[in-house]
């Protein structure tokens, strides 16, 4: 199985642990009908994310293609039969070996009204019929309007602007990358700079100032080599930055769905008198699922 599965259940693990996103409620969905609830108090953990468009964490679909949903359920005693719009997902023996519960993986299409509908029915402890659900709008594909097909330069000492276009139906956008400046000081050493960022936002633009960038530009004699990276995504459904989940009836959790705007990379900087002779060079960085991994691990601590 290849990494990028690995860490996809790895990021289902996480949300299965929480996020400190476990709100429930025993009401009947009107896209559950027919299905029973239980009266014990039992709720199966329901998570996962489903992603339209190209690109992004899955980077398997191309624009027009249906969207991919990976769902995992745990803490039931039956193996459940789970579906996004009517459609069955497939378990998946290897991510669910990982991963612990029960992975679900397949592709599927959205609604007339861009929703996306997920049921999960099982039995549960009591021997009774029982069904979770989860109601999210399929976020609109979107794009980043700044730099030239993915890249940008970086000027040494200025802020920096990205901006993208708006998601109708994005509840907020989530962003993160790194950036890394390895110089030499004013003592004439070797010195290694780097920042992580991970964050969401409602806006449709971020700036990073001068500092975030570079560090401490005072301390930079010459750049030896500037790299940094930026994705963004749009987010349907229970924010990243905590709050109450969306999973109802007898399960509570997390289901998102994502779609990804686009990533950026800078491997130049341009500033004349701080440019060493070494030049620029990209340097080997964790990928940009390393990221996403650390932040939802922020979230559930």
């Amino acid at each position: 199985m290849s990494s990028k599965r690995f860490f996809m259940l790895a990021v289902l693990a996480v949300l299965a642990l929480g996020l400190g996103l476990v709100g429930c409620d025993s009401d009947d969905d009107e896209n559950a009908v027919g299905l029973t609830t239980s009266t014990d108090g039992y709720y199966a953990n329901v998570n996962g994310w489903i992603q339209s468009g190209p690109g992004g964490l899955m980077k398997v679909t191309a624009a027009g293609d249906p969207a991919i949903a990976i769902i995992n359920v745990s803490s039931i005693p039956s193996v459940p039969r789970v579906s996004v719009n009517g459609t069955t997902l497939g378990i998946e023996p290897e991510l669910t070996v990982y991963g612990g519960g029960m992975a679900f993986y397949g592709a599927v299409t959205s609604n007339d009204d861009d929703s996306l509908i997920m049921n999960v029915k099982f039995t549960d402890i009591a021997g009774d019929s029982a069904a979770a659900y989860a109601r999210i709008a399929m976020v609109d594909t979107f794009s980043i309007t700044s730099g030239d097909g993915g890249d940008m330069d970086l000027v040494y000492g200025d802020s920096l602007l990205i901006t993208w276009n708006a998601s109708s139906s994005a509840t907020e956008y989530w962003y993160a990358g790194y950036f890394e400046c390895d110089y030499t000081d004013t003592a004439d050493e070797a010195t290694y700079y780097e920042w992580q960022f991970s964050n969401t936002t409602t806006d449709t633009f971020i700036v990073f100032s001068a500092d975030e960038i570079f560090g401490d530009m005072d301390d930079i004699d010459s750049v030896r080599y500037m790299y940094a990276d930026f994705d963004v995504y749009g987010v349907s459904g229970p924010s990243l930055s905590g709050g109450p989940g969306n999973v109802t009836g007898d399960g509570m959790g997390v289901v998102l769905s994502v779609t990804h705007g686009g990533d950026l990379d800078f491997d130049y900087v341009e500033a004349p008198d701080k440019v060493s002779p070494v030049g620029n060079s990209k340097a080997d960085q964790a990928d940009f699922e390393t990221l996403f991994h650390e932040k939802l691990t922020d979230l559930a601590r």
